[in-house]
Order: structure tokens, then C-alpha cells, then sequence
């Protein structure tokens, strides 16, 4: 009866440990896939990819105070990640937006020479020749 219960109790532990450890993984791949998205979306995740690191290596300690500030830093983490992607994408929607209006200004700029260049320049060397006598 002893060795039954012993049994149930060690399987109990493992398999509450078994879980919990694909919860850190699961929480890990989370995380692995929110840095993706910030980095596809334009965010700089350099220190987020260091945070990962450290926390892949807490996980790996075996240590249970180990795991659980691993799965802190995983957390805190996610919530960085998806603030590096909302900054990213706002930097490329600005960076979109001045280069639409680089362009207007430069067509507008070329239309306004292909209208009116050819007068500006010749009003322009009639100044520049107004002493000049030829001999």
C-alpha cells in the first residue's frame, strides 16, 4: 500500500513537472514568435533576442527558483516585444510618409522646371549678358 501510494505520489510530481516544464516551453515559443513578428514589423529586438537567451538558460539550470524567474523574464519579455513591434511599425509608417512626400515635392519640383524652366533660364542669361557688347 506504501509503495502504491509512494508510486502515485512520484508520478503525480513528475507529471506536474512534466507540465509545468512545456508550459516554459510553450511560453518560450510565445515569446520566440512575438520577437519574430517586432522584427518583421521594423522594431530593433537585439536586446530582446539577449533576454531570450538568458532566460533559455535559466530554463536549462534545472533549478526550480530558476524556472520560476525564467518564466518572469519570458512574461516581461512579451510584453517588450509587443511594444518593439508597435514602435516599429509607427517608424516605418512615418518613414512611408516622408518618403510620399519627398516624391510629391520632387515631381512637383521637376513639373514646375519642365513647365517654366525654359523661360526662368533664358530671362535668368539675358540678366547675366545685359553689359555684355558684342564686337
Amino acid at each position: 500500500m506504501k509503495a502504491g501510494l509512494l508510486l502515485a505520489v512520484a508520478l503525480a510530481v513528475a507529471a506536474g513537472a512534466a507540465q509545468a516544464e512545456g508550459g516554459l516551453d510553450g511560453l518560450a515559443a510565445e515569446v520566440f514568435t512575438a520577437i519574430t513578428e517586432a522584427e518583421e514589423a521594423g522594431g530593433d529586438v537585439s536586446e530582446l533576442v539577449e533576454g531570450l537567451d538568458r532566460a533559455l538558460a535559466l530554463m536549462r539550470s534545472g533549478d526550480p527558483a530558476d524556472e520560476y524567474a525564467a518564466e518572469g523574464l519570458l512574461n516581461d519579455l512579451l510584453v517588450e516585444a509587443e511594444a518593439v513591434r508597435a514602435a516599429g511599425a509607427r517608424r516605418e509608417t512615418y518613414e512611408a510618409a516622408v518618403a510620399v512626400a519627398k516624391t510629391v515635392v520632387l515631381l512637383g519640383a521637376a513639373a514646375a522646371v519642365w513647365l517654366r524652366g525654359d523661360g526662368w533660364f533664358w530671362r535668368l542669361w539675358r540678366r547675366s549678358k545685359a553689359g555684355y557688347v558684342a564686337e
